[in-house]
């Protein structure tokens, strides 16, 4: 089931997160797109809901982003335990552990949350993107730091050492002000032409989507009603919209369980068949959405053959409320369709009316004392008269007639509310299908268990052996005399670092520096590489040499009357040495920008970005067994771990990680193979 925030939405939780500043992150988590940050504070500061957290004078809670769009504020213990950390999460860490929150803030009115955060005299923001894929961002020193995933688009680009720049806003309402909201914004209404108003509102004013359609349904105005028409009738948008402002500062948050979606907004949603739960504030609202929908995932875990009898309960369940709420939707759309005949059926009484109203100059207050007229009620500021016939076929029946729009406006109006309905019945009906298959079949959720590797976003050095720096830069080496010739002319560049194992037959390793400066720790671990992927490996030597120099000095040219073959270069000028690199490689699975890929490199790189992993030397344990223990317990394919590993069988040395890591590879370590 879906569930998001939209831009209203995250306006409110940040005024209910005033107490965070003040409170200190002491830890941060990262998986399947799950951003979990603990917190903690004084337990007097914090809100009642949030106290179960700790023991004495400090509390701890969690601050959960579920990307793209959700947020949970949680006591702790509430959550299942923390995931192991990720690479990501750890690079996180690294930074901001034990930083005290000074401020949040939404940017631009958009759905988008900033932290500013102080640790000793550091400044750093962490900005998370709720739209589109979502985003996680550390921006320090003005620039970003660290991101989940890079992204460029016509406006912006989020790339590391770049300023962070906000998408566009479109005001007036993203920073729900009303001021603004006056001649300029509807001429671009109706510029909009024959699209449906409710998109262009969205589009125009930044609104959510359902309170777009709340809008035009306190209005009188059908949501498909293009632009361009519906303009006429802008200044009664701009009244509905100042109503839900006011609205919007009573507080509370309303919660409606649809049928493949949760919905929360700041205001009633009356144009919605379904009542929604109204609860005291944002925090508590969201509480309560975890515990019902995604905390219940979390605790299933992997999904196994079968289906348990609280589950089935659950679907019977979900069935027959919306067999009920088909059947509203039936007799609503039934209603409508009658109701918009009926008001052909008493045109001419309905005519009068509009044209008293119209011979008034517009001005609905001459219609009030018309009860020989059967206008019962008469909304002044929304120009809407209730009026009551007695019809052949219906009998006594209250009809709405927007005076502005006239009989025919008015018959439009139902015969519109008519097709909204058969289009939540026709969704509905897929709805329903999909639960009686999932009854059928007798499983609740249909997933891969969470452990196995589904390919995704391909990065430009899939193709090549690489490993992450401690200090999080690529390095990346060539697998054959080809992909050597491709890595230097391809991705060699002015501030890069070239380097070589000082033996025959290795590869040409590239560190991009993006810009930054050379870090002797690096240059050792970049070195190391280099000797891991040489014939030094196969050799056995204890110990290797590696030099580096920078992209001027490595050139295609030989010199005159010489042959430089496939995948060689000439080095030019003085070399830098680095001695003493042992020969062995740690290897173990990490996360890259969200996508999990298998890195095999020097022991600190892999110390600073795996959750778990081995450290290898050349040696006589199988390469097979080695693979095959890999591929269990990380869930990655073979040939991707594989492809990052070094030629030739292997001794494991050390293991790191849990209990069941070790376990998973004691015989290995103990040397009893089975071919032993």
């Amino acid at each position: 089931m879906r569930f998001s925030l939209s831009s209203w939405d995250v306006k409110k939780v940040v005024e209910e997160l005033s107490f965070l500043p003040g409170t200190h992150i002491s830890q941060i988590y990262y998986n399947e797109h799950s951003l979990r940050i603990r917190l903690s504070a004084l337990t007097e500061r914090l809100p009642e809901m949030l106290k179960s957290g700790g023991e004495g004078r400090y509390s701890r809670f969690d601050m959960i982003f579920k990307l793209p769009g959700a947020l949970f504020i949680l006591p702790q213990g509430v959550a299942p335990p923390s995931p192991p950390p990720t690479s990501f999460a750890m690079a996180f860490r690294k930074h901001l552990s034990g930083s005290a929150v000074e401020g949040i803030e939404q940017v631009g009115g958009d759905r988008i949350m900033r932290l500013r955060l102080r640790r000793g005299e550091e400044e750093a923001e962490l900005i998370v993107e709720m739209f589109s894929k979502g985003n996680i961002i550390m921006v320090k020193g003005g620039e970003i730091a660290l991101l989940l995933r890079r992204e460029e688009f016509a406006s912006r680009k989020l790339q590391p050492s770049l300023p962070y720049t906000p998408p566009p806003s479109t005001l007036p309402l993203c920073v729900l002000e009303v001021e603004g909201v006056g001649e300029e914004v509807g001429e671009k209404v109706r510029r909009s032409g024959r699209r449906a108003i409710a998109a262009a509102l969205v589009k125009e004013l930044s609104l959510p989507p359902p309170i777009a359609r709340e809008v035009l349904h306190r209005a009188g105005i059908g949501e498909r009603t293009p632009a361009e028409e519906a303009w006429e009738r802008w200044d009664r948008i701009v009244e509905t919209l100042e109503e839900l402002l006011e609205e919007l500062k009573s507080g509370g948050c309303y919660v409606y369980w649809l049928e493949d979606e949760v919905l929360t907004s700041p205001v009633e949603l009356r144009h919605l068949t379904r009542e929604g739960e109204r609860h005291p504030t944002y925090l508590k609202a969201l509480l309560s959405i975890y515990s019902s929908l995604v905390g219940e995932e979390e605790r299933k875990g992997d999904v196994t053959e079968g289906v348990a009898e609280e589950d089935q309960n659950r679907l019977e369940r979900r069935l027959k409320m919306q067999r009920e709420a088909l059947e509203r939707l039936e007799e609503e759309m039934k209603r409508c369709r009658e109701l918009a005949e009926c008001i052909y059926r008493h045109y001419g009484e309905l005519q009068g009316i509009v044209e008293i109203y119209d011979s008034s100059g517009g001005d609905p207050k001459a219609l009030i004392g018309l009860e020989e007229r059967g206008v019962k009620e008469v909304d002044t500021k929304k120009k809407v008269a209730l009026v009551e016939v007695d019809d052949q076929l219906l009998g006594r029946v209250e009809l709405e007639l927007p005076l502005d729009r006239g009989v025919n406006g008015a018959a439009q109006l139902y015969y519109e509310r008519a097709k909204t309905a058969r289009r939540k019945i026709e969704g509905l009906r897929k709805a329903m299908e999909e639960t009686e298959r999932l009854i059928r079949k007798g499983a609740v959720e249909e997933k891969r268990p969470e452990a196995r590797w589904k390919p995704g976003r391909r990065f430009w050095f899939d193709p090549y052996r690489w490993f992450i720096t401690s200090r999080g830069r690529i390095a990346v080496a060539g697998r054959d005399a080809k992909s050597n010739e491709r890595v230097v002319k391809r991705y060699l560049k002015d501030g890069d670092i070239y380097l070589h194992a000082d033996v025959q037959g290795a590869s040409s390793v590239v560190l991009k520096m993006e810009g930054g400066e050379v870090d002797e720790k690096e240059l050792e671990e970049a070195a190391q590489f280099a000797v891991i992927n040489s014939k030094a490996w196969r050799a056995a030597h204890a110990f290797g040499r590696a030099f580096w120099v920078l992209p001027h000095q490595v050139s295609k040219t030989p010199p005159s009357g010489e042959f430089l073959p496939r995948g060689s270069f000439m080095i030019r000028g003085k070399k830098n040495f680095v001695d003493h690199l042992p020969l062995r490689c740690a290897a173990g699975p990490v996360e890259v920008e969200g996508e999990r890929r298998f890195m095999c490199g020097p022991e600190s790189a892999l110390r600073a970005h795996a959750p778990w992993f081995i450290v290898l030397e050349p040696g006589e344990t199988p390469r097979r067994e080695v693979l095959s223990a890999l591929e269990r317990l990380s869930g990655l394919p073979r040939e991707l771990i594989e492809q990052q590993l070094p030629p030739g069988d292997f001794k494991i040395v050390e293991v790191h990680g849990g209990e069941g890591v070790r376990a998973a590879f004691r015989r290995l370590l103990e040397g009893d193979s089975e071919e032993s």
